[in-house]
């Protein structure tokens, strides 16, 4: 019986040291694996398997672990290159993003200064700001808005906000009794709608427009 319980012993141990260092063994194969930057996640294993067959790792592992732990590695690998795309894909999203912010940041610049109204078209407003690294920034996404579809809906809107102040401005000038002629100069227009509308103010260059159309006096200057 001690003889039994040796060998029993014996064999428990030899077990132990064989899942050891078959263990071992893998976690060394896969690390020759890492190794290889050949390997791609669209590797194919009889492709690449002599060349991984060189290296005295391999020949530690039977044919079939060595498939199933290559098999791993790319399932790890596309999933590392499955995520890589989705952070460069929102990183591209968010650059795209902050290149149109930055356009209708300069959109809202230009009709604050009035160097873009109602009346502006895309083709003269485009000569104005093609070379400009914000143009050229939003020129080149690849997903979103348009430079042009921007500009068009800053120019849908300021026609409505023209045309509702327009009305504005002739109920406060016929509130007031005024009668506007070929005669009446832009500073009487002015006053007279400065004092009917009072705060906040409009720009002179929108009272021009204004001017122009209630009174029939050419391009405003």
């Amino acid at each position: 019986m001690f003889r039994d319980a040796i060998l029993l012993s014996s064999v428990g141990d030899e077990r132990v040291k064989a899942f050891e260092d078959r263990k071992r063994n893998i976690v060394e194969y896969r690390r020759f694996l890492e190794s290889c930057n050949f390997i791609k996640p669209n590797s194919q294993w009889r492709k690449v398997q002599d060349r991984l067959e060189v290296d005295e790792r391999c020949s530690r592992l039977e044919k079939i672990d060595q498939l199933e732990i290559f098999q791993e590695y790319l399932r790890d690998l596309e999933r590392e290159e499955e995520e890589r795309k989705k952070i460069q894909k929102e990183e591209l999203k968010k650059a795209e993003r902050k290149h149109r912010d930055e356009f209708r940041g300069l959109i809202d610049e230009h009709i604050a200064t009035g160097e873009l109204t109602a009346k502006t078209s895309w083709r003269d407003y485009l000569v104005k700001v093609k070379d400009l690294p914000v143009y050229l920034a939003i020129a080149s996404n690849s997903s979103g808005a348009t430079p042009k579809e921007l500009f068009e809906d800053a120019v849908e809107d300021l026609k409505r906000k023209y045309h509702e102040l327009k009305s504005q401005i002739k109920d406060v000038l016929k509130l007031r009794k005024v009668t506007l002629s070929t005669g009446s100069t832009f500073d009487e227009f002015r006053v007279s709608v400065s004092e009917g509308i009072g705060s906040p103010s409009i720009p002179d260059f929108k009272l021009k427009f204004f001017h122009v159309e209630l009174v029939g006096h050419g391009t405003p200057g």
